[in-house]
């Protein structure tokens, strides 16, 4: 079940920082700050999952970055999670700037893509897969980007024969509305099914509206 969420949908380019707007407070912090609830981004911080909470995060703004493979000419599978992770950096630091709110250990995996010729690509890839989307977090704690009239209350999850998690709101006593496709860091590759065969999730039989 989700947690909390944002009010409103993302508008578009949201994640490029307008003139004007250098003294408030940047979509992606707000984020981290009031739906993760996280004080500083650190690489130290675990998700759910076992990935660095940070990585969880921008990977699910971006809807797991997967247009910037096929921009790359290459396969998903074949960019390591390192790249994504300078990205992120690379973000990180030209939006908040001098801050404490960025760990050491983030910087600086930042400044060593500069020297390696890294450009900062991972706003474009946000702004398309977020556009009129919603940000939230669920109960136990994954990240999901998900329809714009996604609610606190409204269900995530994954139908048999699928891979692809969905937003459900109940309707009544085993009655859900079909909400919209979901993107949540975590259960984008099945693991749903595994965590079935573990006994960590169960299987609900339900009219589907």
């Amino acid at each position: 079940m989700l947690q909390t969420s944002c009010r409103k949908g993302i508008p578009p380019q949201e994640f490029h920082r307008r003139k004007g707007h250098e003294d408030s407070v940047a979509t992606v912090e707000y984020l981290w700050h009031e739906i993760c609830k996280n004080s500083h981004f650190d690489l130290g911080e675990p998700y759910i999952n076992g990935d660095e909470a940070v990585f969880a995060f921008m990977q699910t703004l971006s809807n797991g970055s997967v247009q910037g493979a096929s921009r790359e000419g290459k396969r998903y599978a074949d960019i390591p999670k390192s790249h994504w992770l300078e990205q992120a950096a690379l973000y990180l630091t030209k939006t908040l700037g001098e801050t404490d709110v960025i760990a050491p250990k983030l910087r600086s995996l930042a400044e060593m893509a500069k020297r390696n010729g890294v450009r900062e690509g991972w706003s474009r890839l946000a702004n398309g897969a977020s556009k009129n989307r919603r940000f939230a977090r669920t109960r136990k704690g994954y990240y999901v980007l998900g329809p714009a009239v996604m609610e606190e209350g409204d269900i995530v999850c994954v139908l048999f024969g699928g891979k692809m998690p969905f937003c459900l709101r109940p309707v009544g006593e085993q009655r859900y509305l079909l909400v919209g496709e979901c993107y949540v860091h975590g259960l984008m590759e099945g693991e749903a099914m595994d965590m079935m065969t573990r006994e960590q999730l169960s299987a609900s039989c339900f009219e589907l509206l």
